[in-house]
């Protein structure tokens, strides 16, 4: 077609009708309507960039660690739907941009014609420039750069050309060369791809139905994987597919999440200064005075919803635990030890990482791909020699917590979702998010039996226990999670305990408290069965003494305490306040413990009592150390973000404990010596009080986003230590601090 033709844009195509009444309606065939869609397509040059962008991403998608298209059937089908649509987008505006620029060249150099080329190609390079920088950090990282790396890159564009120049010249040279050939490509094939190669009249399904047909079938696809039956499954694959399908949705789905959330700023003025840097190396020596031959197994037992007042408990006339509380009287005791969280997904991973849960201002799913340094207990004890296992009731891809957990330093990793023929315990519908899941597929497996949790981790005992090697076993017990479902052939001591049909996880009346806090008393009970085999099995092969038993609870329960119930809630102290025994005669003393203690501190607690240094990514501290921070300057913190909350929280000194809900932009302040139901909300009685604390946390909130959020400090620095000094608030603040007694309790 000439070049008088090459003004005849998309909008002069005709629009009546979907397709035409030529050959697509008369031969009604699959080859035929091949054709068409061919035909739709301006020119072959349009098509091959077409085709050519198509198989390229999806072949560069499929080389990912852990490939966007694993992420169910929704997931891929929206993927290349997308992709398609994409470069069909890219296809349209190429066509109709060189129509317009030839058509301006037409005219004769002038003023209008330069400003038109200066701009479409300044633009493009910059496009393709952007794109390609994306491409590259998506195969080395897997994920694409998002709205604050373009921020930050065009904010620090004179540091950023200075470093690529001295440490990456090779990419600076690719990328110069990706830009001079793009825009070179781009002169040259103006005006094929501003030809029309086929008459209006012959056109059966023009270019722009085609690109609205796809756009809908985009949508649609979209659609299906918002909807999907499981919310959490929904929303982790659309946060896959923010930041794994294509650079143009993670730049434009970070910039809007941007403007809805607030920014997160860089608030390390020095980081060199206020961070330690990676490049600092973490010895497996121990210390002095200590051997390699002393060196005790671990085992860490977490159980689910395990409440503090539940150890030495009695109920009806007899013990909840009875294994629990035998144990207990000759081990350290912390009567004030917190979880991070009330759900499981954000305080489990905190025990084994000395990690805060808070990560990211959306709900954070975890990804083999998540690019923040960790360093787990197995990784740290496999290199003194360490035989190592995770054994769970729980199903471990629940927030995608395997990702997390997974190690090659992890010799044996046994739960639901990768056992074969083994007998779950039921689902119950009383629990709808864990039953969704299951329904939905996001789930292939429910929970273990503890009792079958136990036998295999009896069994692992035995087998390691051959070899002179140590070993560190954790273990999560699940039959104390609501509905609190234990074998039919368990004994039930504590009557009625037959839980209510309209009785679920989000709430049950008030009336039925003492039924379902006796099924859950029930379901400690058989936990606590299990415990006692454990132990037997350890004392029958004279391993007992040598060994650290750690049992804490992953999170607390609610019995209509503060208008909740079960967990996954506000941090309040009945889904918070956890059991804590630590077992261990020769490197713990049997007593109970005041000091406050929170998950993440309990691997540098442990790492000092058998002679090595914490991890420098640990973020807890050592609580028996003798230089642990004064009760003014200890802060506990939390972070709950769930359907049923999104609190961030802390407490103060063992006393003062202040919560602010994201969500309505409230706080509440309560003084647990005085109100430890936290009934009466003093924030407006002690506003100083309450602002005080809400700039510690919010102190402690800003550190944590910002760190895990730019590249810059995760790929140089170890995580930041929580704010601890009390010099840090008002000094008016202090005088609600209790005098301290000479053993150092807090009167």
């Amino acid at each position: 077609m000439q070049a008088e033709n090459n003004s005849q844009t998309l909008s002069d195509f005709p629009t009546a009708g979907l397709f035409s009444e030529s050959k697509s309606a008369s031969a009604g065939g699959l080859v035929d309507l091949g054709k068409d869609l061919l035909n739709s397509i301006p020119n072959r040059v349009v098509l091959a960039v077409v085709v050519i962008g198509v198989v390229a991403e999806l072949i560069a998608l499929s080389q990912m660690e852990q490939p966007l298209m694993h992420n169910g059937w929704r997931v891929a089908l929206l993927a290349p739907m997308f992709i398609a649509w994409f470069w069909l987008t890219i296809g349209l505006f190429l066509h109709k941009a060189s129509a317009k620029l030839l058509l301006v060249k037409k005219q004769g150099v002038s003023a209008t014609s330069v400003f038109y080329f200066t701009g479409f190609f300044a633009a493009f390079v910059m496009f393709v420039g952007a794109y390609a920088t994306s491409w590259g950090l998506f195969l080395k990282t897997s994920r694409f750069a998002n709205w604050e790396v373009l921020r930050f890159s065009i904010q620090n564009v004179g540091e950023l050309v200075k470093y690529v120049t001295a440490a990456e010249p090779t990419h600076l040279i690719y990328g110069a060369i990706v830009m001079v050939v793009g825009s070179a490509g781009l002169w040259l094939l103006l005006k094929p791809f501003s030809k029309v190669a086929h008459p209006v009249a012959e056109c059966p399904l023009p270019l722009n139905r085609l690109w609205f047909l796809m756009t809908t079938l985009t949508l649609a696809s979209l659609a299906l994987v918002q909807h999907d039956s499981s919310v959490v499954h929904a929303q982790r694959n659309l946060i896959a597919l923010k930041h794994g399908l294509n650079p143009t949705v993670t730049l434009v789905g970070t910039a809007v999440e941007s403007l809805r959330l607030a920014p997160i700023d860089q608030v390390f003025a020095d980081p060199d200064q206020e961070l330690q840097a990676l490049s600092t190396k973490w010895s497996p020596a121990l210390g002095e005075g200590y051997k390699a031959s002393d060196l005790p197994s671990i085992i860490m037992i977490q159980v689910e919803s395990l409440r503090s007042d539940v150890v030495y408990a009695e109920h009806q006339g007899r013990e909840v635990m009875p294994h629990l509380n035998k144990l207990a009287k000759k081990s350290l005791v912390w009567k004030n030890a917190y979880a991070q969280s009330t759900h499981s997904d954000y305080a489990d991973p905190c025990i084994v990482s000395s990690l805060y849960p808070l990560r990211t201002r959306t709900h954070h799913y975890y990804g083999l791909d998540d690019p923040w340094p960790k360093q787990l207990s197995y990784d740290c004890l496999k290199q003194l020699g360490y035989s190592t296992a995770t054994i769970s009731s729980q199903n471990e891809m629940w927030g995608r917590m395997e990702h997390f957990l997974v190690s090659p330093n992890l010799d044996f990793f046994y739960h639901p979702e990768r056992a074969e023929n083994a007998t779950f315990a039921e689902a119950s519908e009383q629990d709808p998010g864990f039953y969704l899941h299951l329904e939905s597929g996001a789930l292939k497996a429910g929970k273990f039996p503890d009792r079958h949790t136990a036998d295999v981790a009896i069994d692992w005992i035995k087998r390691t226990s051959k070899s002179d090697k140590p070993f560190l076993l954790n273990m999560n017990l699940q039959s104390s999670h609501f509905p609190y479902i234990i074998p039919a052939e368990a004994s039930k001591p504590f009557q009625p305990c037959d839980l209510p049909s309209d009785a679920s996880f989000a709430w049950y009346d008030p009336s039925h408290t003492e039924t379902v806090r006796n099924a859950y008393y029930n379901a400690l009970h058989e936990i606590d069965s299990q415990l006692g085999r454990l132990l037997t099995t350890l004392e029958e092969s004279d391993q007992l003494e040598n060994t650290i038993i750690v049992v804490l609870g992953e999170n607390g329960e609610s019995f209509h305490e503060n208008n909740q119930v079960c967990h996954a809630n506000k941090p309040y102290d009945s889904s918070t306040h956890i059991a804590a025994v630590m077992y261990g005669p020769k490197w713990l003393d049997a007593r109970e413990e005041a000091y406050p203690l929170e998950h993440v501190d309990i691997l540098p607690t442990l790492f000092r009592r058998i002679g090595l240094e914490p991890h420098p990514n640990f973020q807890g501290i050592d609580a028996l150390a003798s230089d642990r921070p004064q009760w003014k300057d200890r802060f506990l913190y939390f972070h709950t973000l769930s359907p049923l909350s999104a609190t961030d929280g802390l407490q103060w000194a063992g006393r003062w404990k202040y919560m602010w809900d994201c969500r309505t932009q409230e706080g509440e302040l309560y003084d647990l010596h005085n109100d430890p139901t936290e009934q009466n909300n003093l924030a407006a009685q002690h506003p100083q009080l309450a602002q005080s604390l809400h700039d510690q946390l919010g102190k402690w909130r800003s550190r944590q986003l910002a760190w895990y959020h730019f590249p810059s400090l995760y790929q140089q620095y170890y995580p930041p230590k929580p704010p601890t000094s009390g010099d840090e608030l008002p000094d008016h603040v202090e005088d609600f601090i209790s005098s301290e007694s000479a053993d150092g309790n807090l009167e």
